[in-house]
């Protein structure tokens, strides 16, 4: 078996980058709906999103495999990229972040005529830094250390591998050919961006946890 590191570290960084930037996108104009919007049914959606954190992830697998199945999205960047392009914790993580956010600076924005779009994203978002950041380095993390979701929607496409489950398969069926020289290696190969990541914003992680506690 070829062990194509390159191709594994840049599908992991496909993974990560377009999901991080789709949950980012996506789950703050979700928090910031749920956060200032007036409509019917918003607290029932928000205990419904909020109730899905409590279904483990294992359960989802098989729905997930059956309707990207009938999509034709089976081993393709595209299934793993939509499934994973939105998440519960992300949306309840914006959510009581723009709650904490003054109301009055967004009346004064549409007293000078900004409609409700100009105004988050060129006031409300900026304003949102610490979360966003936080936000991102969350799901940057997840994504890049996915390993079942990976192999359900990818399979035996190896061309398609992320990193850890390209490391994975360096062990064989029953650990008989692991090369440990090999192994080892990789494992540091996939560790030491997260590692620096971490070393880098430590305070957005201790951030993002004070902000998921904020009373909404």
């Amino acid at each position: 078996m070829e062990y194509d590191f390159g191709r594994w570290f840049w599908n992991s960084i496909i993974y990560a980058v377009s999901i991080t930037v789709l949950r980012v996108l996506f789950d703050s104009l979700a928090g910031y709906a749920l956060a200032r919007l007036k409509f019917a049914g918003k607290r029932v959606m928000f205990y419904i999103i909020l109730s899905t954190l409590m279904i483990p992830g294992i359960v989802l697998l098989i729905p997930r495999f059956i309707i990207l199945q009938q999509l034709g999205l089976l081993g393709t960047f595209q299934g793993v990229i939509l499934v994973l392009g939105a998440d519960a914790f992300g949306v309840f993580l914006m959510k009581q972040f723009f709650e904490a956010i003054p109301e009055e600076i967004e009346e004064a924005a549409m007293v000078d005529g900004a409609g409700r779009l100009r105004m988050f994203f060129q006031i409300v978002l900026p304003m949102a830094t610490p979360a966003l950041t936080a936000l991102t380095i969350f799901s940057f993390q997840g994504t890049w250390n996915n390993f079942m979701d990976v192999l359900i929607i990818i399979g035996k496409e190896q061309d398609l591998w992320n990193l850890p489950l390209g490391l994975s398969q360096l062990r064989g069926q029953f650990g008989d050919t692991l090369e440990w020289n090999t192994f080892l290696a990789g494992a540091v190969f996939t560790t030491l961006p997260m590692a620096v990541l971490f070393f880098f914003f430590q305070r957005y992680f201790v951030e993002g946890v004070s902000y998921s506690g904020l009373k909404g």
